[in-house]
């Protein structure tokens, strides 16, 4: 590899430029070189070309006039170059001193600048745990303020539940006053319920005696309404019949009007049958006809028409007449019904009544018992009715 396309580290091209390496990294920072990144044993490293280093140094070197070459003699020429020699040594060790002042030089400013800024960070420390310390002192003083407010809040809250207990004491021994009276008239009052309880336990015990003669006579009164209850069950059961007879003739007769509802049915499929043979007949003939004219094609339809609207007002008087006659039938089954079974319950409220006023004719005027729930009448004629109701809505 050429000398100019020789690759340096900045150590290496320090020494090779006489400076020291922060230098070195000065200039690449203000761009006066370019650096390359290259890897070096498995690492990416930053390295100088040497071409870069001599551009900088032909830079900083300035180039001297020459001056014309006089005669030169060959003592001259002996004297002059031992001059030369001595020169360069003098110049030699006048760069080493100036290099290594130089380094020193760079050396103790960047270690001023790195005190300035270990300085700079221990001064923001400083002011942050001043800061810090000024906000606890704050917060400290807030929260003593706080804690002050509190105490006085308190201090007041104490005096007025201190007002409050007075007044809940001096409330409480009027209270307890009224309560001494309150007992001296409850006492009383004791005395007086006590003696009212005894009268009471006596006129209990009469009362009882009374009531138990009340409920012998009752229950010979309830053997006889149970009796009469039975005679009506058995009337109830043959009128019962009776309806399930009726219930049967008017299943007969439903039956005829399906019959007959099944017999308009078939009437309206052969009427629709007709008609659409008529329909038929009429196209066929068309067909043969070829060229049938507009006037016997509206004729045509204007039959059909008037046939299909006769169809069906026809259809719809069936159907007016059948719900017609079945309305009328299932109005009359009902009125009939409520009629008998009207009938049924005044005639046993009579009974009842009559019986009643013959046992307020005797001595003993019994209270009339309730009539046991199997032997209610108003539920017999109750199921009665509702079985009615019950063939009534099969039948619909």
């Amino acid at each position: 590899m050429s000398p100019a396309g020789e690759m340096l580290s900045r150590r290496e091209a320090a020494e090779r430029a006489g400076v020291h390496p922060n230098t070195v990294l000065a200039w690449e920072r203000k761009g006066l070189i370019k650096v390359k990144s290259v890897r070096v044993k498995g690492r990416q490293e930053t390295r100088i070309p040497a071409s870069e280093l001599q551009k900088v140094s032909a830079a900083r070197t300035p180039a001297r006039p020459r001056r014309a070459a006089p005669e030169i003699t060959e003592e001259r020429a002996e004297s002059e170059a031992l001059d030369r020699k001595t020169s360069r040594s003098r110049l030699r060790r006048r760069a080493a001193r100036d290099r290594a002042a130089r380094d020193e030089a760079e050396r103790k400013s960047l270690e001023a600048l790195q005190q300035a800024r270990r300085d700079r960070q221990n001064a923001e420390r400083a002011l942050r745990r001043e800061q810090e310390a000024l906000a606890y002192a704050e917060s400290e003083r807030e929260a003593r303020e706080s804690t002050e407010q509190k105490v006085k809040e308190t201090q007041a809250a104490l005096k007025a539940e201190r007002a409050a207990l007075a007044k809940a004491t001096h409330e409480l021994e009027l209270a307890q006053a009224v309560v001494k009276n309150q007992r001296t008239q409850s006492e009383k009052s004791l005395a007086d319920a006590r003696r009212r309880v005894d009268e009471l336990k006596e006129e209990a015990t009469r009362d009882i005696e009374a009531a138990r003669r009340l409920r012998a006579d009752a229950e010979a009164y309830e053997e006889k309404v149970r009796a009469e209850i039975k005679e009506q069950h058995d009337l109830l059961r043959v009128d019962l019949a009776e309806l399930r007879r009726r219930d049967e003739e008017m299943e007969r007769e439903r039956s005829a009007l399906r019959a007959a509802k099944l017999g308009y049915e078939d009437r309206e499929r052969a009427l629709k049958q007709q008609l659409e043979d008529e329909q038929t007949a009429r196209r066929e003939a068309e067909e043969r006809g070829g060229g049938a004219s507009e006037t016997a094609r509206a004729e045509a339809a204007a039959a059909v028409a008037e046939a299909m609207l006769e169809f069906e007002r026809e259809k719809q008087a069936l159907r007016e007449q059948a719900n017609a006659e079945l309305d009328e039938r299932e109005e009359m089954l009902r009125a009939q019904a409520n009629e008998e079974l009207e009938s049924l319950k005044q005639q046993i409220r009579a009974e009842i009544a009559a019986e009643a006023a013959e046992q307020r004719g005797g001595s003993v005027v019994p209270e009339q018992p309730s009539l046991p729930s199997d032997g209610l009448e108003a539920l017999e004629h109750e199921d009665a009715e509702g079985e009615i109701k019950d063939g009534i809505h099969e039948q619909e």
